[in-house]
């Protein structure tokens, strides 16, 4: 139950009023039991994967209602998984929208819908369109919330879906994580949050010098896949992290960058070290 994994929580975290007063364990333990669903839903993928010849540049993911939150948390929660996600009649978790950055949603509500208000479908559409980023808006008339919109809406929606296919090792990755559990996408990784609830984020991108640039947001620890970097650019590399400058001397591996108890710095582990600042 919900009641026991936040119990589990407070003792995996050897809970204290004074470090712990503002943390919701019920919510934490909620978002653990979504989690469970996804990695279930990501283990069929895999399954489907193995004993069908699928693309894996092509696999994308749509739902309607509560399958179109779905959709939006299944691909903003693993991005270099899906090529692209369809929501329809759905909600996105706003925080997450960052990891949308290669997903080219294609969002699709009725302008009267009486269940989930058309507004859960704009603001995401209109804040990736601020953002740059690829994102298709569609605004239906007369449906309502009726699962007819589907059917209507297939073909257009499977035409969005050949026309983006998942970018294999894309130079710009923005990852956004709203618990403390591990987020991955491409060469990218979230080790660790800070300052639950608030939303880690992570955005890296190599310039046209093969500098790597991060900055972060309430995140604690995050590491770079090395292996995956080589396939991209020159390894080892330079790297700017909230500013501070880095060369990172792995060839492999993963290179893990840790935030230091002074405002705005970063340790490293084995593999790198800091440039002095002259």
């Amino acid at each position: 139950t919900l009641q026991e994994r936040s119990v589990r929580y407070r003792e995996r975290w050897r809970y204290d009023e004074e470090r712990h007063s503002g943390v919701d364990f019920s919510a934490l333990a909620e978002v653990e039991v979504y989690d469970a669903y996804m990695r279930k839903m990501r283990d069929i993928v895999a399954e489907v994967a193995r004993i069908q010849p699928v693309d894996p540049d092509r696999i994308f993911v749509m739902g309607h209602s509560m399958g179109g939150w779905g959709a939006w948390w299944m691909a903003l929660r693993n991005p270099g998984v899906f090529a692209c996600t369809c929501p329809m009649s759905g909600m996105a978790p706003m925080d997450l929208l960052p990891s949308a950055r290669s997903l080219s949603p294609f969002v699709i509500h009725d302008d009267i819908d009486p269940i989930v208000k058309v507004e859960n479908s704009r603001e995401p559409a209109a804040a990736l369109a601020r953002a740059g980023l690829s994102v298709q808006y569609r605004e239906e008339s007369g449906y309502g919330h009726s699962s007819r919109m589907i059917g209507d809406n297939l073909a257009r929606v499977l035409e969005w879906f050949r026309d983006h296919p998942r970018k294999r090792a894309p130079k710009h990755v923005t990852l956004a994580s709203r618990t403390p559990r591990k987020a991955t996408a491409w060469w990218l990784r979230i080790l660790e949050t800070a300052d639950y609830p608030k939303t880690a984020v992570v955005d890296a991108r190599i310039d046209t010098t093969g500098t790597l640039h991060v900055r972060t947001e309430h995140t604690r620890r995050f590491a770079l896949d090395m292996n995956a970097l080589a396939l991209i650019t020159t390894v080892p590399l330079q790297a700017r992290v909230n500013g501070q400058v880095f060369h990172v001397m792995l060839a492999s591996g993963l290179a893990e960058f840790t935030a230091g108890s002074g405002p705005g710095t970063w340790g490293l582990r084995a593999g790198a070290h800091e440039v002095p600042q002259s």
